[in-house]
């Protein structure tokens, strides 16, 4: 069975933290242009909007390791 790693602490990863970042801008992006333009609105539009964001910002993240890398012998 392969030994599990222990996490330094509850912080999440930066990549974690720039897709929830991301989404959150969609969101605020789409309170604005349904406040604004609601003739632009289209929920199915806004559906496919977040995931994207989240793809886009989490692969585009630098994300240092955060566990020191340790030789397991099994």
């Amino acid at each position: 069975m392969a030994q599990s790693v222990s996490q330094p602490s509850f912080n999440p990863t930066n990549k974690l933290s720039a897709a929830t970042i991301a989404t959150a801008l969609v969101a605020l992006a789409q309170a604005v242009v349904d406040k604004f333009w609601p003739e632009f609105s289209d929920p199915q539009i806004w559906a496919a909007v977040y995931p994207l964001a989240a793809l886009g910002a989490g692969y585009f993240t630098y994300d240092k390791p955060n566990v020191e890398a340790v030789n397991v012998q099994s």
